[in-house]
């Protein structure tokens, strides 16, 4: 997604001999879950994650990781196919997380992470690494 083509982006800026990358199979497109997209550098919010789907399981193997980092307070709300689940319920996942069925739960952070790294480029940053890795072709525009 965004955030993934803004790392990769920054990180091509920052290291010079990433001149081609295959992005095969990417996609930059939002991908609307719930209330909005999902982005794990803002991740507050109710989700409904239907877990045979990759996009939602995905969304939820990282809500997982954020919860291991800030707690188990930062999830609220906890329900599988809408059954109210005890705090140790899920305490095997990632590994022992359903192949199906719907998980709703709420996340609110405890602890805000606070990264330069996560912030986009700026436009002469996004030209600069336009023109070093592609020559500027494409319509990207000129470094000012």
């Amino acid at each position: 997604g965004l955030v993934g083509c803004r790392k990769l982006l920054q990180g091509m800026v920052v290291n010079s001999s990433l001149r081609r990358v295959k992005m095969t199979g990417c996609s930059f497109l939002k991908f609307n879950r719930g209330n909005g997209d999902f982005n794990p550098n803002s991740p507050n919010g109710s989700y409904k994650l239907n877990l045979a789907d990759p996009v939602d399981r995905q969304i939820c193997m990282e809500l997982i990781r954020l919860r291991e980092e800030q707690g188990q307070s930062s999830w609220s709300g906890l329900k599988l196919d809408g059954r109210e689940l005890a705090v140790g319920e899920h305490s095997g996942w990632p590994t022992g997380l359903p192949d199906k069925g719907t998980l709703q739960l709420t996340f609110n952070w405890v602890k805000r992470p606070a990264s330069k790294e996560d912030t986009a480029l700026t436009d002469r940053e996004f030209n600069v690494m336009w023109v070093n890795t592609c020559g500027g072709k494409g319509g990207a525009g000129a470094v000012a």
